[in-house]
């Protein structure tokens, strides 16, 4: 059956995620270690993903190696996972990481959608990384011999590519796309610079970058690897954290290790945030007196 999401107020939705951690039982962390970039998570199996009338999400399950993906104390699958994280925007998600120290509150600053509509709604999927350095570095390759980077996408992910700051080549174009968006990935999200910007619309390709740019990765970019620990305007990110595309308000990026937390807090920090609503603009109280009342002991 198809998903929807109702999102009339707040309230309602808060009740649905109340309602969706309440039914989770502990359960025993597979691995002790869950951000350990030097192991390379695996799909078990070829997903498929789905656009529903309010969230693209996976509707195949996602199995990574039990080394690198912990499902932590909520005892719900990835897939009811990525479905609680759409009632939410990027706002929300970025509240919940500041409360738990995440660097940069998770906010991949400065990037943006280049053929999304402000209306879509968001796409959450987990992280494959994609590294590039300087041209002139002598960082080796980790690719496979003879081996495009593009090739190596595995499905129902969202690519995240990393440039060196400062370039002004594109690191991603209307053919490398194309070959990312075959294989199944369901977003591109682009630390630099894209070009074919006509193509890379007619596609259908959802793309989030910093900019564009009319000269190809090989003018000043050379790809060094594929599924490993890349840096985003000083957020961390590992293939498996999880990617919230909002073309309405950016893109986050939750640690996998912090997911359940954050799925706990979630509804918490909205209700509060709904409470003061309430209390500024129904009930005259000052703003700083309401955020003490509802918002001090989160």
């Amino acid at each position: 059956m198809p998903l929807t999401m109702h999102t009339s107020n707040s309230g309602k939705r808060d009740s649905r995620a109340c309602g969706r951690l309440a039914q989770a039982k502990k359960v025993t962390p597979l691995s002790s270690d869950g951000r350990d970039p030097s192991l390379y998570w695996s799909l078990n199996q070829k997903l498929s993903s789905i656009v529903t009338r309010r969230y693209l999400i996976n509707t195949s399950p996602i199995i990574y190696s039990p080394e690198l993906y912990c499902m932590g104390s909520l005892n719900m699958s990835l897939d009811d996972k990525l479905k609680a994280l759409a009632d939410y925007n990027a706002c929300d998600i970025s509240d919940a990481l500041l409360k738990l120290k995440v660097p940069g509150a998770g906010f991949l600053a400065d990037i943006a959608p280049h053929n999304l509509s402000p209306s879509q709604s968001p796409i959450i999927a987990p992280a494959h990384t994609v590294l590039f350095a300087p041209k002139s570095s002598s960082v080796p390759s980790s690719l496979p011999p003879s081996s495009h980077f593009a090739d190596l996408t595995p499905p129902s992910t969202i690519t995240v590519i990393s440039q060196p700051p400062g370039q002004r080549n594109a690191v991603l174009g209307g053919l490398v796309a194309a070959r990312i968006q075959k294989l199944g990935s369901v977003g591109i999200v682009v630390d630099g610079r894209i070009r074919d910007i006509s193509e890379l619309r007619s596609l259908g390709v959802n793309v989030w970058a910093k900019g564009a740019s009319t000269v190809g990765a090989g003018g000043e970019s050379k790809c060094v690897g594929v599924g490993v620990e890349i840096e985003v305007e000083g957020v961390k990110i590992v293939p498996g954290d999880i990617i919230f595309a909002d073309p309405t308000n950016g893109v986050v990026s939750i640690p996998q290790d912090k997911l359940d937390a954050v799925l706990e807090l979630l509804p918490k920090i909205t209700g509060a945030d709904e409470k003061v609503r309430i209390d500024v603009l129904e009930n005259n109280s000052g703003l700083q007196d309401a955020f003490k009342k509802h918002r001090s002991n989160l």
